[in-house]
């Protein structure tokens, strides 16, 4: 009898303790738990993120597709003709210097 009485209050002094350690939670954290373990709420947010850029994706379709490409060929006339345009806008003359290895061209500044 004295075993059990021991042994009764050996066990309920250990679950008094665990009791006492558990942690209250207001209703707010509940909430915020819950939010953020619900499954399906996560799921949903994939979804929507994934419609939102199906949605992107068909938008895109819409306008139109804009492409560009060239191509130049060198007449060896540019010099000449920079020079012609700078005459006419400016009424100045400018320098062109040309050796067998490079060129320099000086142009007076506008005022």
């Amino acid at each position: 009898m004295i075993k059990t009485k021991y042994l009764f209050g050996v066990l309920s002094l250990a679950t008094c303790q665990s009791v006492f350690a558990q942690d209250f939670l207001s209703l707010q954290q509940c909430r915020e738990m819950a939010l953020s373990y619900n499954q399906d709420l996560k799921a949903a947010t994939h979804k929507v993120t994934a419609y939102e850029a199906l949605h992107r994706s068909a938008k895109s379709d819409l306008y139109p597709k804009i492409s560009a490409s060239g191509d130049a060929t060198y007449t060896g006339k540019g010099l000449e003709n920079l020079s012609v345009r700078y005459q006419l806008a400016c009424q100045q003359n400018i320098e062109i210097t040309q050796t067998p290895d490079r060129f320099t061209v000086k142009v007076p500044l506008i005022s």
